[in-house]
């Protein structure tokens, strides 16, 4: 049992909460009043799903995710990228990017066309629980992981920590940039790409602070 402070605002919780989820751990909320908060203060503003929501469901349900399901394909590739916030320009260079990998016959796992979003489950709401869990299965089958990175993504940070537990026990594991970025190493989401990047022996160019 892991005991957590529920802080989806926070890109380290974010990032630690993929590596929990990757672990199978069973969780327990520390400031559970203050979630509920947040979680009537995002219903009233009519969310279907928020990481809040999830984190309860999996909490209330004493869940061990298992992402474990299907074994990994060298073939497959797991797009980590903006969902809900993706701008049109995002989308059409996501799309650039599929078919780029697409066109080598590889299997791209993209969330928005592949991932079911209805956080809805046999009439009972998860609040995102089974899109994490659908997300974090195809991560695990994926040899390659590519990102697009946009920081204002909270799931790409889930995902993150997700794909970094997991290739802490499988170092063959491959990880990809597409964006042609310079990276903060002073900020910790952009430190963990960069850690990532390094396991696989690339450089790239990093912004100094």
């Amino acid at each position: 049992m892991v005991y957590l402070e529920v802080k989806t605002n926070d890109k380290k919780f974010m990032f630690n909460l993929g590596r929990l989820f990757a672990r199978g751990e069973q969780i327990q909320i520390i400031n559970q009043s203050e979630v509920d908060a947040k979680i009537e203060e995002e219903t009233h503003l009519g969310y279907a799903k928020s990481f809040n929501m999830m984190i309860k469901y999996w909490q209330d349900n004493n869940l061990a995710p298992n992402i474990f399901t299907q074994p990994k394909n060298n073939m497959n590739m797991f797009l980590i990228c903006p969902v809900r916030r993706a701008t049109e320009d995002e989308k059409k260079l996501l799309n650039q990017t599929i078919s780029k990998y697409e066109q080598k016959g590889i299997h791209v796992h993209y969330p928005e066309r592949d991932t079911n979003q209805n956080p809805v489950v046999k009439g009972k709401n998860t609040g995102g629980y089974n899109i994490c869990l659908q997300n974090a299965t195809a991560i695990a089958s994926a040899n390659t992981v590519s990102i697009f990175y946009n920081p204002q993504s909270v799931g790409s940070m889930f995902d993150l920590g997700v794909t970094y537990e997991l290739a802490l026990k499988d170092p063959s594991r491959k990880f990809v940039l597409e964006n042609d970025i310079k990276l903060n190493k002073n900020d910790y989401i952009e430190k963990m790409i960069l850690k990532l990047q390094q396991k696989n022996g690339k450089d790239y160019d990093v912004i100094e602070q």
